[in-house]
Protein backbone atom coordinates (compact mmCIF):
# COMPACT_ATOMS: atom_id res chain seq x y z
CA UNK A 1 0.00 0.00 0.00
CA UNK A 2 2.11 2.78 1.13
CA UNK A 3 6.24 1.66 0.49
CA UNK A 4 8.03 2.44 3.69
CA UNK A 5 5.48 1.78 6.38
CA UNK A 6 5.63 -0.79 8.49
CA UNK A 7 3.02 -1.57 10.63
CA UNK A 8 2.54 -4.33 13.43
CA UNK A 9 -0.52 -6.92 14.59
CA UNK A 10 -1.50 -6.93 18.11
CA UNK A 11 -0.98 -10.59 19.14
CA UNK A 12 -2.63 -10.42 22.94
CA UNK A 13 0.58 -11.49 24.85
CA UNK A 14 -1.29 -11.14 28.42
CA UNK A 15 -3.96 -13.63 27.73
CA UNK A 16 -1.51 -16.13 29.04
CA UNK A 17 -1.33 -13.98 32.26
CA UNK A 18 -4.96 -12.59 32.86
CA UNK A 19 -6.24 -15.77 34.87
CA UNK A 20 -3.67 -14.67 37.51
CA UNK A 21 -4.94 -10.93 37.78
CA UNK A 22 -8.21 -9.79 39.08
CA UNK A 23 -9.84 -6.45 39.36
CA UNK A 24 -11.62 -4.60 42.57
CA UNK A 25 -12.20 -0.96 42.72
CA UNK A 26 -9.46 -0.15 39.85
CA UNK A 27 -6.91 -1.48 41.61
CA UNK A 28 -5.25 -4.89 39.50
CA UNK A 29 -3.55 -7.29 41.95
CA UNK A 30 -2.02 -10.82 41.07
CA UNK A 31 -4.46 -13.68 42.73
CA UNK A 32 -1.65 -16.67 42.09
CA UNK A 33 1.69 -15.53 42.47
CA UNK A 34 2.94 -19.27 42.80
CA UNK A 35 0.83 -19.90 39.37
CA UNK A 36 2.53 -16.46 37.79
CA UNK A 37 5.76 -17.49 38.17
CA UNK A 38 4.95 -20.85 36.71
CA UNK A 39 4.07 -19.35 33.94
CA UNK A 40 7.11 -17.62 33.66
CA UNK A 41 9.15 -21.06 34.32
CA UNK A 42 10.44 -19.94 37.70
CA UNK A 43 10.69 -21.90 40.62
CA UNK A 44 9.18 -20.06 43.18
CA UNK A 45 10.65 -19.82 46.05
CA UNK A 46 9.46 -17.01 48.90
CA UNK A 47 12.83 -16.29 50.25
CA UNK A 48 14.44 -15.28 47.09
CA UNK A 49 11.73 -12.42 46.37
CA UNK A 50 11.04 -9.03 48.21
CA UNK A 51 8.00 -6.76 47.39
CA UNK A 52 8.34 -3.44 46.29
CA UNK A 53 5.70 -1.22 46.39
CA UNK A 54 6.06 2.59 44.85
CA UNK A 55 3.81 4.98 46.61
CA UNK A 56 0.58 2.66 46.55
CA UNK A 57 0.77 2.83 43.10
CA UNK A 58 2.85 -0.55 41.47
CA UNK A 59 4.35 -2.89 43.13
CA UNK A 60 6.72 -5.65 41.53
CA UNK A 61 8.64 -8.45 42.77
CA UNK A 62 12.47 -8.31 43.03
CA UNK A 63 14.52 -11.04 42.74
CA UNK A 64 17.40 -11.14 45.82
CA UNK A 65 19.78 -12.68 43.52
CA UNK A 66 19.24 -10.30 40.39
CA UNK A 67 18.99 -13.52 38.29
CA UNK A 68 15.54 -13.08 36.91
CA UNK A 69 13.83 -9.87 36.19
CA UNK A 70 11.42 -7.72 38.31
CA UNK A 71 7.62 -9.43 38.20
CA UNK A 72 4.87 -6.94 38.11
CA UNK A 73 1.69 -8.07 41.16
CA UNK A 74 -0.04 -4.97 41.98
CA UNK A 75 -1.45 -1.83 40.19
CA UNK A 76 -3.68 1.09 40.56
CA UNK A 77 -3.12 4.30 39.39
CA UNK A 78 -5.81 6.28 42.24
CA UNK A 79 -4.69 5.04 45.45
CA UNK A 80 -2.98 7.46 47.67
CA UNK A 81 -0.25 7.03 50.13
CA UNK A 82 -2.66 6.17 53.62
CA UNK A 83 -1.86 3.44 56.36
CA UNK A 84 -5.91 1.95 54.93
CA UNK A 85 -4.43 1.65 51.54
CA UNK A 86 -0.95 0.06 52.47
CA UNK A 87 -2.61 -2.26 54.76
CA UNK A 88 -4.58 -3.53 51.75
CA UNK A 89 -1.83 -3.52 48.95
CA UNK A 90 -0.22 -6.11 51.79
CA UNK A 91 -3.65 -8.05 52.48
CA UNK A 92 -4.57 -8.63 48.76
CA UNK A 93 -0.88 -9.57 47.65
CA UNK A 94 -0.95 -11.99 50.56
CA UNK A 95 1.79 -10.49 52.47
CA UNK A 96 1.33 -13.05 55.43
CA UNK A 97 1.63 -16.11 53.19
CA UNK A 98 4.49 -15.07 51.25
CA UNK A 99 6.46 -13.29 54.23
CA UNK A 100 8.55 -11.20 51.29
CA UNK A 101 10.52 -8.69 52.76
CA UNK A 102 8.75 -5.20 51.70
CA UNK A 103 10.84 -2.12 50.16
CA UNK A 104 9.60 1.39 50.65
CA UNK A 105 10.46 4.85 51.15
CA UNK A 106 11.29 6.18 54.80
CA UNK A 107 7.59 8.60 54.29
CA UNK A 108 5.71 5.07 54.71
CA UNK A 109 7.91 3.40 57.03
CA UNK A 110 7.28 5.93 59.22
CA UNK A 111 2.90 5.55 58.68
CA UNK A 112 3.38 1.80 58.65
CA UNK A 113 5.23 2.61 62.12
CA UNK A 114 2.11 4.30 63.58
CA UNK A 115 4.41 7.78 63.40
CA UNK A 116 3.25 11.16 61.65
CA UNK A 117 3.53 11.36 57.92
CA UNK A 118 4.75 14.62 56.21
CA UNK A 119 7.64 17.31 57.11
CA UNK A 120 6.78 17.73 60.94
CA UNK A 121 8.63 19.08 63.77
CA UNK A 122 7.71 15.79 65.85
CA UNK A 123 8.21 12.89 63.83
CA UNK A 124 7.38 10.52 66.44
CA UNK A 125 4.06 10.73 69.12
CA UNK A 126 6.82 8.96 71.63
CA UNK A 127 9.75 11.78 71.94
CA UNK A 128 10.21 15.47 71.62
CA UNK A 129 13.01 15.16 69.53
CA UNK A 130 13.14 18.11 67.37
CA UNK A 131 13.88 17.11 63.62
CA UNK A 132 15.19 20.37 62.48
CA UNK A 133 17.95 20.40 64.89
CA UNK A 134 21.09 19.24 63.46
Amino acid sequence: MFPGVSFSWFRHREKDFVPYFSLVDNYVYCTDVEGLMGQFKIQYDTSQWRLFIDSSKSGILLNNGGIYASIPVEHSVYLNDTYENLEMVLRKNKYEVNGWLVCRDLKVLCMLLGQQAGFTKYPCYLCLWDSRDL
